[in-house]
């Protein structure tokens, strides 16, 4: 069930229904655009669909209901039931959404907010959006949350992470460094092969191409500090790295500023060789956040089983938003 304490989520002041770019379409396979109610050049609701390469869920095959918008109940309502049908005409036994066609692009709705605005690059969404999905008979498949780190609680733990750092980098002979801006796309390159090995078990995972994901992080290059980009390598060859960027949006709902720096991926090669890796480079984050004179670190967009959450326990990290993911079954 969703959760019903929405009076401090975002609200939504632009309107909402935009064409959708035909180039994106194409270039992330979309399989049909979906209108509902209105004109033909301005519809009431729209979304996009994809059943080609759609992961299997449960033994399931799973179609994805994307590019989400609507004005009103009623046009959404029309809208999820008509995209539905499209995909059990397709061959998917689960609509599954929102999602873009795939995790690794714009996935989930904000489900419980709270004062803080939304931070740079997180899901946005009316707050009578949920509530569309579950009346049209969907349920959370899953869950997501984003959490906050204070800094000006004193870092805990030093002398383990003391202890850690020696045995990884000075035993283990492992080396942590920022990445290099004057060689960023080949950078970008050996990060991909790292994430998509790391990510390969994730929840409905499947893979994008090098060139969508090196095209994803050189539209926000301009904003990236290199000393927030860890990359750990062992022989050469990249075993973890953390990627986090400065909030641009930093401010609450009174208007005051809320400085960030924001933890948007991590991931670390399993193994006794590696192990504690994952916590070494979110501590370092948290570090040179906290030279800069950041007062907090938020942990974005976590699944609710991720091995990270683990992390944020360790770290005192406090929960202030929750996302969800939606899905219907289509066959009896």
């Amino acid at each position: 069930m969703v959760p019903n304490n929405h009076k401090n989520l975002e609200s939504f002041d632009d309107n909402p229904i935009l064409s959708l770019d035909q180039e994106l379409a194409k270039e992330q396979g979309v399989d049909h655009i979906s209108c509902f109610g209105g004109k033909s050049d301005s519809p009431n609701a729209r979304c996009a669909l994809w059943w080609t390469g759609t992961p299997s869920l449960e033994g399931k095959k799973t179609g994805y209901i994307g590019q989400f918008t609507a004005i009103d109940k009623g046009s959404a309502s029309g809208l999820l039931e008509r995209s539905c049908q499209i995909l059990a005409e397709h061959g998917a036994d689960l609509a599954i959404g929102p999602i873009d066609g795939n995790t690794w692009r714009n996935h989930r709705l904000v489900v419980e907010g709270s004062d803080r605005l939304p931070f740079f690059m997180e899901p946005r969404n009316p707050v009578d959006w949920p509530q569309y999905f579950i009346e049209n008979h969907f349920h959370i498949i899953a869950n997501y949350s984003s959490s906050t780190v204070d800094l000006s609680v004193p870092l805990e733990n030093s002398s383990t992470f003391d202890k850690t750092r020696h045995r990884l980098i000075e035993k283990n002979k492992i080396l942590i460094r920022k990445i290099d801006t004057n060689r960023f796309e080949e950078e970008l390159r050996k990060i991909f092969i790292m994430a998509r090995k790391s990510f390969r078990q994730n929840f409905l995972y499947q893979p994008i191409t090098e060139t969508e994901f090196i095209a994803t992080y050189r539209k926000i290059e301009p904003v990236l500090d290199p000393e927030f980009i860890r990359i750990a390598e062992f022989e050469g060859q990249i075993v973890g790295f953390i990627f986090a960027v400065q909030d641009m949006e930093g401010i609450d709902q009174s208007g005051k500023k809320r400085p960030a720096v924001i933890i948007k991926t991590l991931a670390a090669q399993r193994g006794y060789h590696f192990a504690g890796l994952g916590s070494l480079l979110v501590r370092e984050v948290h570090e040179y956040a906290l030279e800069l004179g950041y007062t907090e670190v938020i942990h974005a967009l976590q699944y609710e089983h991720n091995t990270s959450l683990k992390i944020n326990a360790r770290c005192g990290a406090k929960t202030f938003r929750r996302y969800a993911l939606f899905a219907r079954k289509l066959k009896s």
